[in-house]
Order: C-alpha cells, then sequence, then structure tokens
C-alpha cells in the first residue's frame, strides 16, 4: 500500500481507501458478447480501416428495426465488438481496396470470448 501511495502523490491524487497493490486485483471479467479478432490480408498482414459489420445469422431473419453493429479494424488489423446479444452472427468485411469477406455463422455465448480472423478476400476462420 505504500507504493500505491507514493504513485498516488507524485501524480497528485490520493489513493482510494481501498487500493490494493496491482498483482492482487483479479482481472476483469470479460464482457457478455465479446467479439474479439483480427482482420488480415491473403498473406496474413493486418489491414487496418476495415469496417467489421455483425449481423444476425439465421437464415430468412427479418431484419432488425436498428443499425447493425459496426465497428473498424485498428493500425494492427485488431477489432473488438462488446455487449452483443448472445446468438449466431455472420461477420462482414468492407474495405475499399479489398474484396468483402463474408464469415461463415459463428456463435457468440453469454460468457467467454469468440475469437476470429477474418480474412478480407478469403475465407474466414475462427482463431
Amino acid at each position: 500500500l505504500l507504493g500505491d501511495a507514493l504513485v498516488a502523490r507524485i501524480r497528485g491524487h490520493r489513493p482510494r481507501a481501498d487500493a490494493r497493490p496491482a498483482a492482487r486485483r483479479a482481472r476483469p471479467p470479460v464482457a457478455r458478447g465479446t467479439v474479439v479478432g483480427r482482420v488480415v490480408d491473403a498473406l496474413g498482414n493486418a489491414v487496418a480501416d476495415v469496417t467489421v459489420v455483425a449481423t444476425p445469422g439465421w437464415i430468412g431473419a427479418t431484419p432488425p428495426a436498428h443499425p447493425l453493429p459496426t465497428t473498424l479494424s485498428d493500425r494492427t488489423g485488431r477489432f473488438q465488438f462488446v455487449g452483443l446479444p448472445p446468438g449466431d452472427y455472420i461477420f462482414v468485411t468492407l474495405h475499399g481496396i479489398h474484396a468483402s469477406s463474408v464469415s461463415p455463422v459463428m456463435p457468440v455465448d453469454r460468457e467467454g470470448a469468440l475469437e476470429v480472423v477474418l480474412i478480407v478476400g478469403g475465407p474466414t476462420i475462427p482463431a
């Protein structure tokens, strides 16, 4: 606790009463409906600024009244969705210079995280 107090004073803050050393803190639980992944090209190189869309994965579904969840890959090709309702999803990539890709249907559960690799212009694989 002395280390926390010292760091807090250096930064100009007072330590919280419940402050504990970082090594003792538990990792936060993964939020329900979390999907993490990377967008790569056919050679495995990261592709930045790709729009990834999470679409309901059931055939013949009525289109939702609200916009579909979307996210953008960062400079390392990584993307993340948090808080998707549990269910089956298809992930679609949209990028100007690469062909779009569509994943197979993938289940998003209430617990844990789904990890995927989306290959623009090619097949998609679960990580």
